[in-house]
């Protein structure tokens, strides 16, 4: 009901607030005139016997007349379309501009976070394989100082994989209103929420200074979830950013059109990422 009701209001936008609605707005009124107003106007045939019986300076006036309004509305036209592109591409520009800004920081974040979580797998590989207490508690010391990092990087993701749908609410209109663009950013939307979905494992945490017993480390870390995430965070950060520059290039498209080279890099492109 709700998609019915804003074509009704956009054809209604269109009819009362284009040139090209009023244009067609006008044609209709006169066609149907008889109709609503009973009031009997000329056909075209009519309207054109009528011309031609007019005196040159009467068909000159009329002409003369014709030719200034359509100029003046073309030209109308032609500014009212230049000045609205202009304002369109620069708000494009701007919220390309946060989605760049925050799926950059997400990508950065979740690939720091993979890099913790594989190296904490060598880790508790080395501090099982007999190596000495000094470079244990080395080890040990270390990761502990780290974790801060990985909780920071992980605050961010569950942040950003919120804000993102607030940034779809806001700019949705405009979002909408570019071929293919939602369809993108649903995709790294989507491979983004799979990255925070699986980062909920537990890893070495430091209570107090004394925590440094081998044990009391090894049992608060899950390698098999860290090798889980890793994985993941490649497969979905790659997808992420794919759809990310293919949103670059859907909101830069009308600036920037394809050719030989274009289709050239984008053919090798998806033919390397099939490899």
């Amino acid at each position: 009901m709700k998609s019915y009701f804003l074509i009704f209001i956009y054809f209604i936008r269109f009819i009362l607030s284009t040139l090209y609605g009023s244009f067609i707005l006008s044609i209709t009124l006169y066609l149907f005139a008889d109709y609503f107003f009973e009031i009997r106007v000329y056909s075209f045939t009519e309207l054109l016997n009528w011309y031609i019986e007019q005196s040159e300076q009467t068909k000159n006036t009329i002409l003369g007349s014709l030719i200034t309004i359509l100029g003046f509305l073309i030209a109308y036209a032609s500014a009212m379309s230049n000045s609205k592109a202009q304002l369109t591409e620069g708000l494009k520009q701007q919220v390309l501009l946060e989605i760049n800004q925050m799926f950059i920081e997400s990508s950065k974040a979740a690939v720091e976070c993979e890099i913790y979580a594989n190296a904490l797998v060598k880790c508790t590989s080395e501090l099982q394989s007999g190596i000495s207490i000094e470079k244990q508690n080395f080890l040990m010391n270390y990761y502990y100082d780290q974790a801060a990092n990985f909780i920071s990087n992980k605050d961010k993701l569950r942040r950003f994989s919120v804000d993102v749908h607030d940034l779809m609410r806001r700019h949705a209109l405009l979002i909408l209103s570019v071929p293919f663009a939602k369809s993108y950013l649903d995709n790294s939307i989507n491979a983004l929420n799979q990255i925070v979905n699986n980062i909920y494992f537990n890893i070495p945490l430091r209570y107090s200074q004394t925590d440094l017993k081998l044990s009391f480390f090894l049992e608060q870390t899950e390698n098999d979830k860290y090798q889980k995430f890793s994985q993941i965070v490649r497969l979905n950060d790659d997808i992420m950013n794919k759809n990310i520059g293919a949103l670059n290039g859907a909101f830069g498209s009308k600036l920037i059109g394809l050719n030989f080279w274009s289709i050239y890099n984008f053919y090798k492109i998806n033919k390397d990422s099939n490899n």
